[in-house]
């Protein structure tokens, strides 16, 4: 088994932060997100340590408005998470990208009372885009809780139902744009990584790019190739990128098997395009 198929799900998070550009956290420190924050520490992102859980969203908020990059914010479990609450909907109303991370109590302690066990869900939802509880280490990504699932089911529904006229059916898949996250079955059909062959870079390829295209792959979100041969990521990023390519390969020929199955098969026109 190799170092990185071995690593804590705390060190996944904080690898993917730090590979999304993230170099500074605002928080307050508690036993529940500890892993994470020693990851971070370790991986040289720099940690805000505030006084009140509101005041490293309020932090957070300010560095994302002045920077143009999403930020995060990390606080504990129960009254940690409840005292974002002001600041999260401050942030949703103005339509700024902060990402909060909160702890929350063991499983097992479900139902007997544990320490700072509250449901922080039904308290954050309607005040963010997203909320919610990952629970297992092992599903931290699963294939039916990635958007292009959900919109692949949605194409083979309606290509499986009745139609009296003409349809236009437009399916976007977001993979393989970044971030290269899928689930691990999706890197398991990778050849090793020791075997990656990484991609040719060309000296100045980006010459005959306009500069709003190169402003997009410089974007401080977007890991950057500097940034991957640094830490020793290239092998890395090249295999996730391979996993998600095969995701959307699959996606795609799900909605191919779709149509081939409906009687639409033979009257259909399919367009494939890409972004880049």
């Amino acid at each position: 088994m190799s170092s990185s198929e071995s690593r804590s799900v705390a060190e996944w998070v904080a690898r993917f932060l730090v590979a999304r550009g993230v170099d500074r956290i605002f928080g307050l420190q508690g036993g529940h997100i500890q892993p994470i924050w020693d990851h971070l520490a370790r991986l040289g992102v720099r940690i805000v340590d505030v006084r009140d859980e509101g005041a490293a969203v309020h932090m957070a908020h300010a560095h994302a408005v002045l920077t143009g990059q999403v930020a995060v914010a990390m606080v504990t479990a129960g009254p940690g998470v409840t005292n974002c609450v002001t600041a999260m909907a401050h942030a949703r109303l103005e339509r700024v990208p902060v990402f909060l991370v909160g702890g929350c109590a063991p499983r097992p302690q479900d139902d007997l009372g544990p320490l700072q066990g509250i449901d922080h869900v039904s308290i954050l939802a309607p005040v963010t885009r997203e909320a919610r509880t990952l629970r297992v280490a092992d599903q931290i990504a699963r294939d039916d809780e990635m958007p292009d699932v959900t919109s692949v089911h949605w194409a083979e529904n309606v290509l499986a139902a009745h139609h009296d006229r003409p349809f236009f059916l437009a399916v976007g898949l977001l993979r393989p744009h970044v971030p290269w996250l899928v689930p691990q079955k999706w890197f398991d059909l990778q050849v090793p990584l020791r075997e990656i062959q990484l991609p040719r870079v060309l000296p100045g390829d980006l010459g005959d790019v306009p500069a709003a295209g190169q402003a997009i792959a410089y974007y401080p979100m977007m890991p950057t190739l500097q940034w991957m041969i640094a830490e020793d990521q290239w092998r890395e990023a090249t295999r996730a990128y391979l996993a998600c390519i095969t995701f959307a390969d699959a996606m795609f020929g799900r909605i191919l098997d779709a149509l081939a199955a409906s009687p639409y098969a033979d009257n259909t026109v399919v367009i494939f395009i890409s972004d880049n």
